[in-house]
């Protein structure tokens, strides 16, 4: 997929702002400009600038009659020749066509457009006010100055952006130079590949570079190019993996952005092939020239971004080779906000810090698998004092990196009870579980969290209710369940709007009465709009939905009746011991973070969810 900086559209406010320039212009024609004829001096003065002896010899002074003033004369007025005003309308039209162009291309790059559109039109309506009260010619001036501040601005922007997507860089002059006739086939025989190189620089772990390995073969620069702009693509969306696969009678490049596949590239079967057949050279993965199935690592990096370590894997698919090209873990470091990063609603936040304070209890986190509940759960571990409080995380595999946190690595094939005796004899006070599984597990570790302290544990459950249940049933004690839970928290993942390319919306209004929302006040909506920065598809980055359970005292009622379900818990629960991830959600769409159509599709089929209907936008 081509990436393209965003149109610079004149608005409709610059056009009508130019059409009452142009009006201003005409009208001050119109306006006849008045100067006085410069008189021929009067006889008395040229009689005073004669010699003495020759006004003597003429006599005495005779004063003549006084002469009529010359009429006025009528000039034309500066403004009224073609010529000037057709100058004057140009400077005037660059000048709006710039200043739309560097405020749409500022939103799209993330730069302060407001103030960048500010110092243009200041630019601009400074030499428009020279012209105006001095001379047209000064509408040279104009242009100097909007194409000098539009030239700041190229500058700026450049240094915040990738080298394949700056102006007059060596990637954009390269491809201006391909495109001209003529030129652009001498430019293509002899710069080869190294011309498109310098925006990401891909490498291996002995440091051999990519484009050095394709200069010495330029059979595959081609397929090297859709390799270089497929990392360049997933470094700046963060895709989590890239597939180049033959589909068929091509090859598609396809990107797993935020949990979902998105088609950005279709390829002819002779370049899909020459790209994995360069990968697969590089990391010397061939046999007899061609791809062999196998793994290998590369290292890209993005100019201005650190480097990214990619695993390569070349499988076979049908006979024909397909590249795998997973990229490295982007949300590693998302845990360290703290819940707030991961979109935890304030009063959630206050309710499980107060949970922590506490010296026994656990805390549930519950969700379907990759839902995000172990990023959770570590975000949740790094609010323990670790001072105070002795954590141990125990896990299969370390997901994240913990400050003073001891840790156990869990072994699926012991029993869990010897595992458990071995962790009790170092002494925690507190366990970080990622994955309650068995029924072995549930029963030691609420009695741990209801007698001796804190445990923080994940659990593959639909909702926070079920998760009570599924407790329930796997201890056979509703009793210890209600002695050991302090609170359970539900969770989903939904992908953010992107903030380059998003645009508003107007919420319908029978949308709004049937999710209870204030017509009036239905906050700031949005809808995704597509741009290089999301490979098109309108979001960049996800977000989480929680929901919160508070075992009170009806809900413990309700656990223990026969036949206890989820809607029975809930509405035990009722509003005031539960916050359900609908609430979560419109809320993050009323603040313009995530689309009503998101929500949908993330929650669809979740529960009853009775304010989940369909709607759309105007």
């Amino acid at each position: 997929m081509s990436r393209e900086h965003p149109r610079a559209i004149l608005p409709k406010s610059f056009r009508q702002a130019g059409l009452v320039f142009v009006l201003l212009l005409i009208l001050l024609s119109a306006l006849p400009r008045r100067t006085a004829a410069q008189p021929a001096a009067p006889p008395a003065e040229a009689a005073a600038e004669r010699p003495m002896d020759a006004r003597a010899a003429e006599g005495p002074l005779v004063r003549p009659p006084a002469m009529e003033k010359p009429p006025h004369t009528v000039q034309i007025p500066f403004y009224s020749h073609p010529l000037w005003l057709a100058l004057l309308t140009v400077a005037i039209g660059v000048w709006l066509y710039l200043t739309s162009w560097v405020s749409y291309d500022a939103r799209g790059v993330g730069m302060d457009h407001a103030r960048c559109s500010v110092l243009m039109l200041s630019a601009g309506g400074l030499g428009l006010l020279l012209a105006l009260l001095l001379h047209v010619v000064f509408a040279f001036l104009m242009l100097l100055i909007v194409l000098a501040a539009t030239a700041g601005y190229i500058a700026r922007r450049n240094e915040t952006v990738p080298e394949r997507h700056r102006i007059f860089g060596t990637y954009h002059r390269s491809q201006m130079l391909r495109s001209a006739p003529l030129v652009g086939n001498l430019v293509k025989a002899e710069t080869g590949f190294e011309l498109d190189t310098e925006d990401v620089f891909i490498s291996k772990a002995d440091g051999t570079r990519f484009a050095e390995f394709v200069a010495e073969r330029q059979a595959l620069a081609g397929g090297a190019e859709v390799i270089r702009n497929a990392l360049l693509d997933a470094c700046t969306a963060h895709s989590n993996q890239v597939r180049i696969f033959p589909h068929d009678n091509q090859f598609l490049v396809q990107h797993l952005l935020d949990g979902l596949t998105q088609n950005t590239q279709a390829l002819k079967a002779e370049v899909g092939s020459k790209a994995i057949g360069s990968a697969a050279g590089f990391l010397e993965l061939t046999r007899a020239g061609r791809p062999r199935s196998g793994s290998g690592s590369l290292r890209a990096q993005v100019r201005g971004m650190p480097a990214a370590t990619v695993k390569v894997d070349i499988r076979s698919r049908e006979g024909k080779p397909v590249l795998l090209m997973h990229m490295p873990d982007w949300t590693g470091e998302l845990c360290r906000g703290g819940l707030e990063a991961l979109g935890m609603h304030k009063a959630l936040v206050k309710r499980i810090r107060s949970a922590l304070a506490q010296r026994r209890g656990a805390i549930i986190v519950a969700g379907p698998p990759r839902s995000g509940v172990t990023t959770t759960l570590y975000a949740m571990a790094g609010a323990v004092d670790v001072f105070t409080t002795d954590l141990m995380a125990v896990e299969e595999q370390a997901q994240h990196e913990l400050q003073q946190v001891r840790r156990y690595q869990l072994d699926r094939d012991r029993p869990f009870e010897e595992q458990y005796d071995e962790i009790m004899r170092q002494g925690p006070q507190a366990l970080m579980f990622d994955d309650v599984r068995g029924k072995a597990e549930s029963p030691l570790l609420l009695r741990f969290a209801s007698e001796q302290g804190k445990v923080l544990a994940g659990l593959h459950a639909k909702s926070a209710a079920a998760a009570l249940l599924m407790l329930a049933e796997r201890t056979g004690d509703p009793d210890l369940v209600n002695r050991g839970v302090t609170c359970l928290t539900c969770q989903r993942l939904v992908r953010r709007l992107c903030i380059d390319c998003r645009r508003p919306v107007a919420p319908n209004a029978e949308l709004l009465r049937k999710l209870d929302m204030d017509p009036s006040q239905p906050g700031q909506w949005f809808a995704g709009g597509g741009c290089s920065s999301c490979l098109g598809t309108g979001y960049r980055g996800r977000i989480g939905l929680f929901s919160m359970l508070i075992p009170v005292d009806k809900v413990k009622a309700a656990l223990k009746q026969p036949g206890a379900s989820p809607a029975s818990i809930r509405k035990a629960a009722g509003g005031a011991a539960l916050r359900t991830m609908y609430q979560d959600a419109l809320t993050k769409v009323a603040a313009g973070i995530t689309a009503i159509e998101e929500v949908h599709r993330v929650l669809r089929g979740f529960g009853k969810g009775p304010r989940r209907r369909k709607g759309g936008h105007r």
